[in-house]
C-alpha cells in the first residue's frame, strides 16, 4: 500500500484533502487564495450559482444556517449552565437553569432546527440528572 500524502490517514480522498487545507504552514498551499474560507469549506468546493433563483436560495440558506447555529449555540450555553449547577451540587441554581433549558428546547423544537423528539429526549435526560441531584441532596 502506498503511503498517503503528508502522513494523512487513508480513508478517502476528501479526508486527506481536508488535512491539506489545515496545513498552510508546511508550504503546501502556495497562496491565500486557495486557503479555506471562514465556514471551513474550501473555496474551490463552493458551488457557483447560475441563476438568480439559485443566488437567492444560497442567500436564504446562509441566513438559515446562521440562525440554526445561533439557536444550537444558545441551547449549548443553557445546557452548560445547567450542568455546571449539577456539578456544583447547587439544587436551586440547577432548577433555575433547568427551567431555562426546558424553555429554550421547547422554543427551538417548534422550528426545524431540532426535532421535537430530540428535544423531549434531552429534557428527559436533564430532568433525570436534576431528580438524582435532589435525591442525593436531601
Amino acid at each position: 500500500m502506498l503511503p498517503t500524502p503528508f502522513g494523512a490517514r487513508h480513508t478517502s480522498r476528501g479526508d486527506w484533502q481536508r488535512e491539506l487545507t489545515k496545513a498552510p504552514d508546511r508550504g503546501i498551499l502556495p497562496d491565500s487564495s486557495s486557503a479555506p474560507m471562514e465556514g471551513g469549506d474550501p473555496c474551490w468546493r463552493r458551488p457557483v450559482p447560475n441563476t438568480p433563483a439559485r443566488k437567492k436560495q444560497m442567500r436564504q440558506d446562509e441566513a438559515r444556517r446562521a440562525r440554526n447555529r445561533w439557536r444550537k449555540r444558545t441551547l449549548k450555553d443553557r445546557t452548560k449552565d445547567f450542568m455546571t449547577a449539577i456539578h456544583d451540587r447547587d439544587v436551586a441554581a440547577a432548577e433555575t437553569a433547568f427551567r431555562a433549558v426546558q424553555k429554550e428546547l421547547d422554543r427551538v423544537s417548534t422550528t426545524s432546527t431540532i426535532h421535537k423528539n430530540h428535544a423531549a429526549r434531552r429534557k428527559s435526560r436533564l430532568s433525570r440528572r436534576l431528580r438524582d441531584l435532589k435525591a442525593s441532596a436531601g
